[in-house]
């Protein structure tokens, strides 16, 4: 549980995202108070919010790879081309090679310890965190799927 720094409400951690530069790993800010905090700030600050889309829309998105993977992992695009050379270039439950679904692979991680297992295609990662990288929830899909 913690408290949001702008309503003063205590809430689930679940109810804030994730924050490196914090002590506990958690923003200050609840969701819907971060949520309001950046609709205000975009309202205000119309020419950066301009600038900051077109660095979005760069057709490259070096500027955007690069900032995920520093600020959600505290990867490198090196560090990052390294583990796709290791896997060579294959997700590492499907096996499908990223040249064939056309997309970035995502960087998989333990939820809890924040430990980095490997690089998934989207599908893949999505199976996971629907199962709440909760082996049971898959053992019991792999049972249903063999009825």
């Amino acid at each position: 549980m913690k408290i949001c720094r702008d309503c003063k409400t205590e809430k689930p951690n679940s109810f804030f995202v994730r924050n490196k530069v914090c002590k506990d790993g958690i923003d200050t800010l609840c969701t819907s108070c971060n949520r309001e905090r950046v609709k205000k700030w975009r309202i205000a600050n119309p020419e950066k919010r301009k600038i900051q889309q077109q660095k979005e829309s760069d057709p490259n998105k070096i500027y955007n790879i690069r900032k995920h993977l520093k600020n959600s992992y505290g990867l490198t695009i090196e560090d990052y081309d390294n583990m796709y050379n290791e896997q060579q270039g294959c997700c590492l439950i499907c096996k499908i090679h990223q040249s064939e679904i056309n997309k970035k692979f995502h960087v998989d991680h333990c939820h809890s310890t924040d430990k980095i297992r490997g690089l998934l295609c989207p599908d893949c990662n999505h199976l996971l965190g629907f199962a709440k990288d909760n082996t049971e929830i898959l053992k019991n899909a792999i049972d249903y799927l063999q009825r």
